[in-house]
């Protein structure tokens, strides 16, 4: 009965520490990409090739264009439908805003990863 009971305390615990973010990223063809995320590529005219990619997940999948502009690496992402989610833009630390910067460092401090 000891052993039930402690495994009962250190289930929920196991199950809050075991989750993991479930997703494979893959390159698509423009073609089987929604038509509203390739026209809305088309009408920024991004120079660069872009490459097409479908991410897979538990509650779905996406799309992503993949590209370079002025010297960065954009990823755009768009939903099964065709509409824009967000818009990543990697830049390096001293191109960040201070305060940006040194709240993200506390966070990730303070933070358990």
């Amino acid at each position: 009965m000891r052993y039930f009971i402690l495994i009962l305390f250190l289930l929920p615990a196991n199950l809050l520490f075991g989750q993991e973010k479930l997703e494979r990223e893959y390159r698509v063809k423009m073609e089987e990409v929604p038509t509203m995320a390739v026209d809305f590529i088309q009408d920024v005219s991004l120079k660069r090739k872009i490459k097409w990619y479908r991410e897979e997940g538990l509650t779905g999948h996406t799309f992503e264009a993949k590209t370079k502009h002025n010297g960065k690496k954009y990823s755009i992402e768009f939903n099964s439908n065709g509409l824009i989610e967000d818009v990543e833009i990697r830049i390096s630390k001293k191109e960040m805003n201070k305060e940006a910067r040194e709240n993200m460092l506390d966070y990730l401090q303070d933070s358990e990863f």
